[in-house]
């Protein structure tokens, strides 16, 4: 089954990079660029795993993680992106992971293969 992302910053350009890496080692991707946007996407593409800016205008990353944690149907892992993360906070919303920005590409994958490691001991478990 191929893992499902949804990558969600307000700087398009990130969004593109992490999109084409992740894409190019068989993850299925989309993208938003705001919570409204994220919030929608998630609801019809059911994500696996969210990454998801903190710093957003409008509903930030914190607002959207409490959101996609009370509604209906599976819950995606919660990836926090942020350079000025308070990691009391993001646990308190539900985040299961955080990557401080600026991170490499391979601090990225490191977390997607945590997850894919975390559901194939869940499996056979």
């Amino acid at each position: 089954m191929t893992l499902r992302v949804l990558i969600v910053d307000d700087n398009q350009a990130l969004c593109t990079v992490f999109s084409l890496f992740l894409t190019r080692n068989g993850l299925d991707c989309r993208t938003a660029t705001d919570g409204e946007e994220a919030l929608r996407l998630a609801a019809s593409f059911h994500p696996d795993i969210v990454l998801l800016d903190i710093g957003m205008r409008g509903l930030d990353g914190y607002e959207v993680a409490q959101r996609l944690r009370k509604a209906e149907g599976p819950r995606p892992w919660l990836v926090a992106m942020t350079g000025q993360a308070d990691a009391e906070r993001a646990r308190t919303a539900g985040f299961h992971r955080m990557l401080a920005k600026p991170f490499r590409l391979q601090e990225l994958d490191a977390v997607v293969q945590a997850y894919a490691g975390r559901n194939e001991k869940e499996a056979h478990g």
